[in-house]
């Protein structure tokens, strides 16, 4: 997992007209346990479910209109990870995201201001 790596897979699935303020990496516990690269538009929530093995691994991929996504809570847990709920289209989701980068090639200043913008602009949408 490293930047050029999360790059690599989230422009791939840019809505057309779009930039991202934000991409991150996360990890989904609901309603399977994968890793995800997540990236935020002004619109779009695109979420890459990535192999852990090969991170320029697709799984799948989901990408959510922002005015789609219900039911948000987020919770912080004692790690300081933030625990994000919610529901879109496709069913409910429980992402981890984790201030930290060690052991990943990620850039942990953009992890850290893309968690916050990520949860701040969630409550926005509950």
């Amino acid at each position: 997992m490293n930047e050029d790596s999360k790059r690599a897979v989230l422009t791939k699935l840019l809505p057309e007209g779009e930039q991202y303020v934000l991409t991150l990496l996360g990890q989904q516990k609901s309603p399977e346990k994968t890793w995800c690269y997540i990236g935020m538009t002004d619109k779009h929530m695109v979420i890459a479910h990535i192999s852990k093995e090969n991170p320029n691994k697709l799984l799948r991929e989901e990408v959510v209109a922002l005015d789609q996504i219900t039911d948000v809570k987020i919770k912080q847990n004692i790690f300081q990870w933030q625990i994000v709920t919610m529901t879109t289209p496709s069913g409910r989701h429980q992402l981890v995201l984790k201030d930290n980068t060690m052991g990943t090639g990620l850039d942990k200043n953009l992890q850290l201001q893309g968690v916050k913008y990520l949860c701040q602009r969630l409550r926005e949408l509950a």
